[in-house]
């Protein structure tokens, strides 16, 4: 097949010298990308990457198929024009691969309990989910929250006749639920994760160390790792690209050391230094107070109140897991990270993250015929 493949960001491998202008990115969902890639073009389809510094609409109008992966719409150079997009999904046989949440403005689909801004709008992605052959989720629980946004252009039959007890009802144990809750064309498909390249090593690793993987900010639960293992003294590592100035002063504060983002190629050599990976997605409430103090919102019992970043996958808890390291989370966190709504032992999730480009074009291969 003659593939186009629609990104926000291009992969480092991808930019040619007259596309320099394109701005280039390996973070998680870029990752996932690049191994699908690399597979579906082993498979014999010719796929060329777009971004909005690139795209070439008589190239997408010449391809057989196009992916719509990580995209941002608007009036900012970073974001495709809507026209194209539109012109796309009206026109084009396409797949839409979702890596997050991009109809909603904070990524974060939590709109019953902290979100009060009423800025996503969700309109344009009900036509564009409809009209796509196949909607790819990289877990049950991101199928999960979109359906509640998205029922007649995601939802099976059973899902759109029941009502919201019903649902509740459904969603109490979904990982043994979402297969029948969805339309044919909608695939929950975790991201890639090779074994072969991230693999243990017992002499590396250092007993009694701790890392957090991942940007430095709010949503990645970082006052609350500081807060949970604040037992542990000063010995966490925080690796990860610093999006948070106040976070990143805090963690020095505490004693504790920052490191730069690494590249993927060297992330297993990273990996298999630690013992163990914190991981939280707790978020503690906070409001002001009149002296303009902010201070923890508890509820009347005293305890601490919390929002949560939903996770779409999470893939660092497979790379850590293939790494041999012991990943340390808290059962509130686990509600909101796609990798634990699997109903999937650790090694199971591994062996299925690990065919997991192979079973991405079958899947798209069958689907379209």
């Amino acid at each position: 097949m003659n593939v186009c493949w629609l990104n926000d960001l291009m992969l480092d491998g991808e930019i040619k010298e007259d596309e320099c202008k394109c701005k280039v990115k390996m973070g998680g969902a870029e990752t996932t990308i690049s191994l699908l890639i690399k597979k579906g073009r082993s498979l014999g389809h010719e796929i060329k990457m777009m971004t909005p510094y690139n795209i070439d609409m008589e190239e997408i109008k010449k391809a057989d198929l196009i992916f719509i992966s990580n995209v941002h719409t608007g009036l900012k150079v970073r974001h495709f024009y809507m026209k194209h997009l539109d012109w796309v999904i009206e026109n084009k046989p396409f797949v839409k691969i979702e890596h997050d949440a991009i109809f909603c403005k904070f990524r974060n689909i939590q709109c019953d309990d902290v979100c009060s801004f009423f800025k996503c709008q969700p309109y344009w992605h009900r036509k564009m989910f409809e009209k796509a052959k196949q909607v790819i989720f990289l877990s049950p629980l991101q199928l999960k929250l979109h359906l509640r946004f998205f029922w007649k252009e995601l939802g099976s039959e059973l899902y759109m006749k029941s009502n919201h007890t019903q649902i509740k009802d459904y969603e109490k144990n979904w990982s043994q639920h979402w297969k029948e809750m969805k339309k044919d064309k909608v695939h929950c498909i975790p991201p890639c994760v090779k074994k072969s390249f991230m693999t243990p090593s017992e002499p590396a690793r250092k007993k009694g160390t701790y890392c957090v993987v991942g940007a430095i900010y709010e949503g990645k639960g970082i006052k609350d790792i500081l807060e949970q293992y604040n037992e542990l003294g000063k010995n966490l590592r925080f690796i990860g690209k610093i999006s948070d100035n106040r976070l990143a002063a805090l963690i020095s504060q505490k004693g504790h050391t920052l490191v730069a983002p690494q590249p993927y190629n060297k992330m297993a050599s990273i990996l298999q230094k630690y013992e163990y990976l914190l991981i939280s997605r707790r978020i503690p409430k906070v409001t002001t107070l009149q002296d303009g103090r902010e201070a923890y919102v508890e509820d009347e019992d005293g305890k601490r109140l919390y929002a949560y970043m939903n996770e779409g996958f999470s893939r660092i808890t497979m790379e850590a897991y293939n790494c041999g390291v012991k990943i340390l989370i808290d059962k509130d966190s686990k509600k909101v990270v796609g990798r634990y709504s699997y109903n999937l032992d650790d090694e199971e999730m591994s062996k299925m993250c690990n065919d997991s480009d192979s079973i991405f074009w079958d899947t798209i291969s069958k689907d379209l015929k």
